[in-house]
Formats: structure tokens, C-alpha cells, sequence
């Protein structure tokens, strides 16, 4: 195969899996119970235009249902089974009398906005597109699509940079499950896509980098720990006054965002989150049983143990075990890959519940990472075959 048709394959593969993941984060969006944040998300909205109480509570609900339809709605507020909600064993959704609360009282759904409204850039892009669409829910839904589809071609182009074929592109995709954070209403497509194009800019060794750095918190604020992570590996490579500004840039949006959104603070997330939700969170008190945290570690570890995510990082790990063993020095890739796997271990700890949306840009660059090695590991071997 000459280079030229490489070339226009390498073309063609992009240009189908951009459209191929458009297409679903438009065509088929999760109007499933497991889409409940939709509903956080549009209250956020409304919140900022002036609606409290009930106006609130009506706007919200009406622009939902005219997304979703009536059956859909009902599966968002009242509850399907248990079995129907999530679309993996490590998701979880909102039980049905939290949902149905919620729905019910405008002064339940406003103490909830505090979760969603501290997504920054998010929101801002959902107001962004509702100029030319005119309804929160249809703007999320297609932002982020948009945003989905824009990881494939950044994912395209560090598959470039380290010379592997765009032809793995779509088995990439399907793994890491990257159709699926285009499908809902959440900031997870917009994360990826930052720290996707953060991690690519950094082996380009452009300081843009650093814009990435900075708003990746505005984007999720529990990613401000990559950001400081960039920063730490970016010291070798950039002069240490500007890596400082942008962790403290960093560091200090994320305070003020949580400040001006009234933010419950860490502890208060990890109570709702892992010990139950409350359609009350202002006014829940947060557990003092050491034993309550313990179990939420096991019960985490048991998640994430279940997920289809971990075979890719065990395998990941092995082949970057091996490198070490055979003391073969640290390559471009090996640090990039290291950087993910510590946000992914860095995140557990601190928040030990693995839902595969959080994580689908550690495990695109596990495969980048697994696909790079297994290529140069036959390469290494049919060479000592010729030699023998």
C-alpha cells in the first residue's frame, strides 16, 4: 500500500468516526433515567436568567419534557426499574422517591443546582447554541455531541504524532465508550476533550497548554487534579514561573467558581454521592462514622474492579511494567500514559466510585499506549526472528 492511499484511508477513518459519533450524540440521545443531570443542568440555566420557586420549577420541567416526550419523563422523574437505569453496573442513577421529589418541589430542585452550576464552561456553551436552538435541553444535547465528535479528531491527530494507523481509530471509540459521554447531558464529552487536547499540546511542546490547564477545572472542577498533574510533568519542559501561574490560575478559578455557585464543598458531594442521595442536600449533615467512608472505599474498589475499563489498564500497566524490567529508558508516550494513569489513581482516592464517563480519556490513551507498545513488541521480535 503506497503512502498516498494510506494517506486518504488515514482520511476516510477520521472523517467516518467524526460522523459516526455526531450522528449518535444527535440521533440517539439517553433519555433514560440515566440522564437525570439534564434536569440540573436546564435548572442551571434558569436559575441565571432570574427563575426561582415554582417559575422555576415550570420552566425546568416543561423544557425537559418538550425534549424528551411524556414516557421519557417519567422515567427521568418517577423511576424505572432498577435494572433499566445506567448503562453499565458502575453507573448510578437517583432513586425513584429522590427523582420524584425533586420533582414535586421547587425548593428541593433549586438545592440542587449548586451541583450542576459550578460547570462553568459548560453551561456557557449550552447558552452559546441556545441563540440558534432556542431550548437548554436540545442545546446540551447537541453540544455535546459536538464536543464528542471533536475528541475523535484529537485522538486522531496523537495517533498521528506517535505514528500509529488512524485505522484503530474506530476499535479507540468503541472501547473507551466515547459515543456514550456525546449521548447525555454532562460535562464529561468537554473534560475528555481538554485533556485530550492538553496532553497532545504538551508533546507538541506548545504553551498552549496552559489554556487547556486552566480551564479544564471550569470545565469539571474534580479535573483541576489533572491540571495540577500537567503542571507537575510540564516543569521539565517549560520555565517554572509560567507552570506556577497557571497551577495557582488553576487552583484559584476553581475556589472562586465554588464560591459565586455556592458550592456544598467536597465533603458534602462525597456524602450525597456515596451514602445516598438527599432531594435536600443544603440541609443534610455529612456522616462522622469512620465506617460509613471505609465501606464506601471497598464498595468503590468493588466498582472498579467490575468495570470494562480495567482490562485495558491492566494490560496497559503490564506492557509498562515490562519497560522497567527490561530497563529500557521512559519514551514520550510512557510519560503521557503515566500522567493518566496517576489522575485516574489521584481521583479514586480521593472520590473512590468509578463511573466509566469520568475516565474515557485515560483509557483512549491506555490504548494509544497499548497499541504503540504490542506494535513495537512484534516489531522487536520479527526482527530478532531475521537475525536468528
Amino acid at each position: 500500500m503506497t503512502n498516498n492511499i494510506k494517506k486518504w484511508l488515514g482520511v476516510l477513518t477520521i472523517a467516518v468516526c467524526f460522523g459516526w459519533v455526531l450522528r449518535v450524540g444527535l440521533t440517539q440521545p439517553d433519555h433514560s433515567g440515566f440522564n437525570w443531570d439534564v434536569i440540573g443542568y436546564v435548572a442551571s440555566m434558569y436559575k441565571q436568567d432570574g427563575l426561582t420557586g415554582e417559575p422555576l420549577r415550570r420552566a425546568v420541567f416543561a423544557n425537559v419534557l418538550e425534549e424528551v416526550g411524556e414516557n421519557d419523563l417519567e422515567k427521568l422523574t418517577a423511576g424505572a426499574s432498577r435494572s433499566q437505569q445506567g448503562s453499565s453496573p458502575v453507573e448510578q442513577v437517583p432513586d425513584a422517591s429522590y427523582r420524584a421529589t425533586v420533582f414535586n418541589d421547587p425548593i428541593s430542585l433549586e438545592q440542587q443546582i449548586p451541583f450542576y452550576s459550578i460547570r462553568v464552561l459548560y453551561l456557557q456553551s449550552i447558552r452559546l447554541v441556545d441563540h440558534f436552538v432556542h431550548s437548554y435541553s436540545s442545546s446540551s444535547i447537541l453540544v455535546n455531541a459536538i464536543y464528542a465528535a471533536l475528541c475523535v479528531v484529537i485522538v486522531a491527530l496523537l495517533l498521528q504524532h506517535f505514528q500509529i494507523s488512524q485505522l484503530y481509530l474506530p476499535a479507540i471509540i468503541f472501547i473507551s465508550k466515547l459515543t456514550t459521554i456525546g449521548r447525555i447531558s454532562s460535562p464529561d464529552a468537554l473534560a475528555c476533550l481538554l485533556s485530550l487536547l492538553a496532553l497532545l499540546l504538551l508533546v507538541k511542546r506548545s504553551r498552549w497548554v496552559f489554556v487547556a490547564i486552566v480551564a479544564l477545572p471550569l470545565a469539571r472542577t474534580d479535573f483541576v487534579i489533572f491540571s495540577l498533574i500537567l503542571c507537575l510533568f510540564s516543569l521539565r519542559l517549560f520555565p517554572k514561573p509560567l507552570v506556577a501561574l497557571s497551577a495557582a490560575m488553576s487552583v484559584g478559578l476553581l475556589v472562586v467558581d465554588n464560591h459565586f455557585n455556592g458550592n456544598y464543598g467536597f465533603l458534602r458531594v462525597f456524602n450525597f454521592t456515596l451514602f445516598g442521595v438527599d432531594p435536600y442536600p443544603a440541609e443534610m449533615k455529612n456522616s462522622t462514622n469512620i465506617a460509613d467512608y471505609v465501606s464506601a472505599y471497598i464498595s468503590g474498589a468493588k466498582r472498579t474492579h467490575n468495570s470494562q475499563h480495567t482490562l485495558v489498564y491492566m494490560f496497559s500497566l503490564l506492557l509498562f511494567g515490562m519497560r522497567f524490567y527490561r530497563r529500557a529508558p521512559l519514551a514520550e508516550l510512557d510519560y503521557i500514559f503515566m500522567v493518566s494513569m496517576i489522575f485516574v489513581s489521584l481521583h479514586l482516592i480521593l472520590f473512590p466510585i468509578y463511573l466509566e464517563r469520568f475516565f474515557v480519556f485515560p483509557v483512549i490513551v491506555s490504548l494509544i499506549y497499548l497499541i504503540n507498545r504490542m506494535a513495537e513488541g512484534a516489531g522487536f521480535a520479527a526482527g530478532r526472528l531475521r537475525h536468528a
